[in-house]
């Protein structure tokens, strides 16, 4: 049985092992990080602690020493380098040591830009304006998580970073993958199999999982695997964002050996309770491979 803790706690970034078992808890979803410092996900089975600056505040730096600045890069936080997509996936850039910006706003701002993907091709040279067509797809609106449609077949994908003014700021803060594509299923998604939005409900609860499209592995297996992995349930927190681990905590429960159901204690009162899709690595599919429903227990 699953018992919520009566306190909630404050959320960093937990790593996850590969080999960990069902049933460890963890606290309130961590908040996203901002579209300006979106930090890539580490390769499998690294410390996703492991590079991470440290956070402001923890120690004054000596006077006349010269504050500390972030290698500028680029990456690709989800999908990883050789993954299998979908031909329809999510995609996640991450950025460092930049911020970014709508295209058109303040061009003359070198410190800032906006995303491109280039689809087989490569980086753009630096002062070049990235071209508009099927293979260079613009973010002018700032985002940092899209929707990418490829056919099927082996593709190398290219996040290109470029100003207001759309020009490249070359290969220096650009970053190169490749993916296999499959076809994508006629539906996707999870949802709670025996309990709907609204239920009244007793403690403990027997809770039934679906999912449409995926194939459930155990933690650990095929982490490069983007067409399978394995349920959580999130308590009175929002969806875990995509490319982000999942916490262990009382309010993210994980079901690492690829379980389908499970029996959950809770406290008297309303609950949210979120169906949570994650890989073999922990790292979350995001709002898209997620429901949420809402239940009150007797």
């Amino acid at each position: 049985m699953r018992h919520l803790a009566s306190a909630a706690l404050a959320l960093p970034l937990l790593s996850a092992s590969l080999a960990c078992s069902d049933g460890a808890s963890s606290s309130a979803g961590a908040p996203a990080a901002p579209a300006s410092s979106t930090t890539a996900a580490p390769p499998a089975g690294a410390d996703p602690h492991a590079g991470h600056d440290a956070h402001a505040g923890h120690g004054a730096a000596a006077a006349g020493t010269p504050a500390p600045t972030t290698a500028r890069s680029v990456a690709f936080v989800w999908p990883q380098a050789g993954s299998t997509v979908f031909s329809e996936f999510d995609l996640a850039f991450g950025l460092q040591g930049m911020g970014v910006r709508k295209a058109g706003e303040d061009i003359a701002d070198k410190t800032t830009g906006h995303h491109h993907l280039v689809i087989d091709g490569a980086a753009i040279p630096a002062g070049q304006p990235v071209p508009k067509d099927d293979k260079h797809i613009h973010y002018g609106d700032g985002a940092s998580t899209v929707r990418v449609t490829l056919a099927p077949g082996e593709h190398a994908l290219t996040a290109q970073l470029a100003d207001g003014a759309h020009l490249s700021y070359g290969p220096e803060l650009s970053a190169t993958m490749k993916v296999t594509v499959v076809p994508k299923p006629p539906k996707v998604g999870v949802a709670f199999a025996n309990v709907k939005d609204g239920d009244v409900v007793k403690s403990p609860l027997e809770l039934k999982f679906a999912v449409d499209g995926f194939t459930v592995k155990p933690a650990g297996e095929a982490v490069l695997d983007k067409t399978s992995g394995h349920h959580h349930i999130v308590i009175d927190s929002p969806p875990v964002p995509l490319g982000v681990v999942v916490p262990r905590d009382d309010q993210h429960i994980h079901f690492g050996k690829g379980e389908t159901s499970t029996s959950l204690t809770l406290t008297p009162g309303e609950h949210t309770l979120t169906l949570q899709f994650a890989d073999g690595a922990h790292l979350s599919y995001g709002p898209a491979m997620a429901t949420s429903i809402k239940v009150k227990v007797q």
